[in-house]
């Protein structure tokens, strides 16, 4: 068992699909299956291994996206970090993951040198583009590896996804999500948050990839669906409404808060969202003035879910 499969059998069954786009940047799932092997022969060459873990610290971008799947592939748990923590918080995730590669924004590349001694067990340090001294460049990774690779054969209770908390009531504590789990939540978004997801679906990744929106592209990649990435690296009402309508978005993750804002927006009256099937919510309560008005202005696509870092994606959910 490996939940890396999904985008092996997606490559190979849709490889023509729009699998990820980024404001003009388009990838296929062929390209997008490539670069993810690429990604995977590069740790496995740099002496990452099965059972390893990698930390991801990056705002949203296809990078990410590929980085979660080659981890996936390789055996090794990706360990997703918010971008927003203070260098001293991330490093603790870091170190606490006993992580030995990190691969990072380069807008991050300061702030890791500067707690580089907190991270003993790193190994590796992957920047996305414009790698300093003691950093490897990610592309350049890329482009001498082969774009084939066999999926690791895991064991279904194998750790894919160490998932921290918010540490609320005192440190983060990574929840060990295993492949088994990340395929049971996959099957179980398709049975009840989303009956009938198809191939043709479009997934707007508009909340963070280290969070909820990283775990709605599992099913959505397993359907050979479309993740399109906010250009912004902030939740910008205007620009998610824009994209909605170019893009013809069926489905997006959002806290209430998130849904606030769309609905404040001026943009929201000229937009058209018609092509909303579901506007999955959860982390926070929401007003029920603010669950009325947002079935009157974006229509019945609202899906609330609970869940939490343990047993991700759905423990109760309300169409």
């Amino acid at each position: 068992m490996n939940i890396g499969t999904l985008l092996s059998k997606a490559a190979r069954t849709y490889p023509e699909n729009l699998a990820i786009a980024r404001g003009a940047s388009e990838w296929t799932y062929a390209r997008f299956n490539g670069r993810v092997n690429q990604l995977a022969n590069a740790l496995l060459r740099l002496g990452i291994r099965q059972g390893d873990n990698v930390a991801l610290l990056m705002f949203n971008c296809p990078e990410m996206l590929e980085s979660l799947f080659a981890c996936f592939k390789a055996g090794c748990g990706a360990v997703p970090i918010n971008f927003r923590l203070h260098p001293r918080e991330f490093a603790f995730i870091v170190d606490h993951s006993e992580s030995r590669a990190l691969i990072i924004s380069p807008e991050f590349d300061a702030a890791v040198a500067g707690v580089r001694d907190q991270i003993p067990r790193v190994q590796q340090v992957i920047a996305v583009s414009g790698a300093r001294e003691g950093a490897m460049d990610y592309n350049a990774l890329l482009s001498a590896e082969s774009e084939q690779f066999d999926d690791e054969d895991v064991a279904g209770e194998e750790v894919a996804w160490m998932f921290y908390t918010s540490g609320t009531t005192g440190l983060p504590k990574g929840a060990m999500l295993t492949h088994r789990n990340l395929l049971a939540m996959t099957m179980n978004f398709y049975a009840d948050m989303c009956p009938g997801f198809g191939p043709n679906e479009v997934v707007l990744h508009a909340a963070p990839l280290s969070h909820g929106s990283g775990l709605y592209a599992l099913p959505n990649v397993g359907k050979a669906g479309a993740n399109i990435i906010p250009e912004s690296r902030s939740f910008d009402a205007e620009q998610v409404l824009q994209t909605i309508e170019e893009r013809r978005v069926t489905n997006m993750f959002a806290a209430p808060t998130m849904i606030r804002h769309l609905l404040d927006s001026p943009a929201i009256e000229r937009c058209d969202h018609s092509s909303m099937k579901a506007m999955n919510y959860g982390g926070a309560p929401m007003l029920v003035e603010d669950m009325r008005e947002a079935v009157e202005k974006l229509g019945p696509c609202l899906v609330q879910l609970y869940g939490q870092a343990e047993s991700p994606m759905t423990i109760t959910y309300l169409p």
